[in-house]
């Protein structure tokens, strides 16, 4: 059985460190004597944490990605990749920017196929992981 905690308002108003957690929003509410946007809610869940506690109380939110780093870094490291592809996807709609349905002829784009498919298949970060929070796409 879940053991309940009573304190005072004046005890948590006055607290140094006002971070209240677990609970309801309901009663934090209740509790404090606030509405919205008189809090903000910190945490690392979509659902649970931000899109509820936004939808049921509108309180600001602000969402914690711990993976967020090494995507960043990776970003950063491997950057010439990223631009390289981006710059072969732009070439490769150039190409059929004019082509319609009544078109015959179809441009050849094996080697930026192939260019686009060895880029890809490079590791990303010391783990090999070949796959990102964060695309251009």
């Amino acid at each position: 059985m879940k053991k309940l905690f009573r304190f005072r308002l004046e005890d948590l108003r006055r607290s140094l460190n006002p971070v209240f957690g677990p609970g309801s929003s309901d009663i934090v509410c209740d509790l404090l004597g606030a509405k919205g946007k008189d809090i903000i809610y910190i945490g690392d869940h979509i659902f649970g944490d931000i899109l509820k506690s936004k939808k049921r109380q509108g309180w600001r939110t602000f969402l914690v990605i711990p993976e967020l780093a090494q995507e960043l870094h990776v970003w950063t490291d491997k950057s010439s990749i990223f631009v390289e592809l981006q710059s072969l996807e732009c070439f490769l709609a150039e190409l059929y920017k004019h082509l319609d349905s009544s078109s015959n002829e179809r441009p050849d784009i094996s080697s930026l196929q192939r260019r686009i498919k060895v880029l890809h298949l490079q590791p990303l970060t010391h783990t090999q992981q070949h796959c990102c929070l964060i695309r251009s796409c």
